[in-house]
């Protein structure tokens, strides 16, 4: 493999692992959920609304990324709420979550079987 090819990889995990963890906190928490709690008081709504958004753009990961995506993101809201409103508690979850799947990427850049994992251990920690 060139040097080229594994600064490439470098700053992809990079991306994928730091900067698109805070990019998605801070857009779909802190900015999201304080517009959906200042249009809905229902909050079960607005954690259900909030995940669905945040699953939409994995869609290109297939049914199984959705699902997580739309877990990961209740989790996130419902962690992010009664942190009250602490963004960079969600952040830093968020980091250690894209962390644990890249590092269970194959060579294939596929995750499979590691997207269980985050699953079992948001949903025991949830309510």
């Amino acid at each position: 493999m060139s040097v080229q090819s594994r600064m490439s990889l470098v700053f992809e995990d990079l991306y994928v692992i730091l900067l698109l963890p805070i990019g998605e906190e801070l857009f779909f928490r802190a900015a999201l959920i304080t517009l959906l709690r200042n249009r809905f008081s229902n909050r079960s709504f607005v954690v259900a609304l909030s995940a669905l958004l945040f699953a939409w753009p994995h869609s290109d990961q297939g049914y199984r990324g959705v699902l997580t995506a739309a877990c990961v993101g209740a989790f996130f809201c419902c962690r992010y709420i009664r942190s009250s409103d602490n963004i960079l508690e969600t952040i830093v979850i968020h980091v250690l979550h894209n962390l644990c799947v890249q590092l269970g990427r194959d060579d294939t850049g596929t995750s499979d079987g590691v997207w269980i994992l985050p699953l079992i251990i948001y949903g025991s920690c949830i309510f």
